[in-house]
């Protein structure tokens, strides 16, 4: 597993798992999730840490991207057991999507303490598979 993983999941997401779990990421590209039209990067790390990593580009697409990933992403959370789930929206402008995707997300109601949102440049991505 190339370091650049754990190092975007621990220093990126802020993720304080244990290096142990950190050591043992497994990504599967082209993830199909339910109401999306794009493919999602999968990581499970060290089955404790669900990650979701989409691509977004347009505000005005955000609520359903965002209620379609985080019901698809904790209802596997919950059937496999993880301690958490975190959503990654990757953008060339992540400012600019930032507080589109905190209200998407908060109007998706399947949130709760176990969820997180990430809204990151896609320069900020390591190579993913």
């Amino acid at each position: 597993m190339p370091r650049s993983l754990a190092r975007f999941v621990r220093d990126v997401l802020g993720c304080g798992c244990p290096e142990e779990i950190l050591r043992s990421i497994t990504v599967d590209r082209g993830h199909l999730v339910p109401g999306l039209d794009v493919e999602v990067t999968r990581l499970d790390v060290g089955g404790r840490l669900l990650v979701y990593v989409v691509p977004a580009a347009a505000a005005q697409q955000l609520p359903a991207l965002v209620a379609a990933a985080v019901d698809a992403g904790v209802s596997e959370r919950d059937r496999r057991a993880f301690n958490r789930f975190r959503l990654v929206l990757a953008a060339d402008s992540p400012a600019a999507l930032e507080q589109p995707a905190r209200d998407a997300l908060a109007a998706c109601g399947r949130c709760d303490e176990r969820v997180h949102l990430h809204v990151v440049s896609s320069a900020e991505l390591p190579v993913l598979g």
